[in-house]
C-alpha cells in the first residue's frame, strides 16, 4: 500500500514526509482518517527517515517493527483532501531499538503527536 507521497531528510537528520488524503484511502470512516492509519503514517515517516539516513552509511535496513507507542495524542480529525505533513526526529538508540518523536500537522497546526520506539535490524 502507498502510505507517503514524498519524504526527505532535513539537515538536522529529522525527516519530513507528506501524504494527501484521497477519497479512495482504505482507512476512512465518515470522511475522516481512522486513528490506526494516523499511527501508521507516523511510523512510515519514521521508517523513511531511517532509510534516507542509512543511505549515507554502510548500513542497510533489513527490517523494522514498531515496538511501542507512548504519549499518542490526536488533537484534531484528518479529512479527505487534507495534506498531512509528518515529521520524525530520532531521540536516541539503544542496541537494536530506536526512539523517535513524531508529529502530524496540517498547515503548521498539530493534528497528532507521539513518541514511538522501533526495533531495527540492519544487514
Amino acid at each position: 500500500m502507498h502510505w507517503l507521497d514524498r519524504a526527505y531528510l532535513n539537515p538536522d537528520n529529522s525527516v519530513t514526509a507528506q501524504r494527501l488524503i484521497t477519497p479512495d484511502h482504505p482507512f476512512l470512516e465518515n470522511n475522516q482518517l481512522l486513528p490506526c492509519a494516523l499511527i501508521e503514517l507516523l511510523a512510515q515517516a519514521a521508517a523513511a527517515g531511517v532509510i534516507l539516513a542509512s543511505r549515507s552509511s554502510a548500513k542497510k535496513l533489513k527490517s523494522g517493527v514498531l515496538a511501542a507507542i507512548q504519549e499518542f495524542q490526536i488533537l484534531a480529525p484528518v479529512h479527505i483532501h487534507d495534506l498531512l505533513t509528518l515529521t520524525a526526529c530520532q531521540e536516541k538508540s539503544f542496541g537494536p531499538f530506536s526512539a523517535a518523536t513524531l508529529r502530524a500537522s496540517l498547515q503548521n497546526r498539530a493534528i497528532a503527536t507521539a513518541r514511538m520506539t522501533f526495533h531495527l535490524q540492519f544487514e
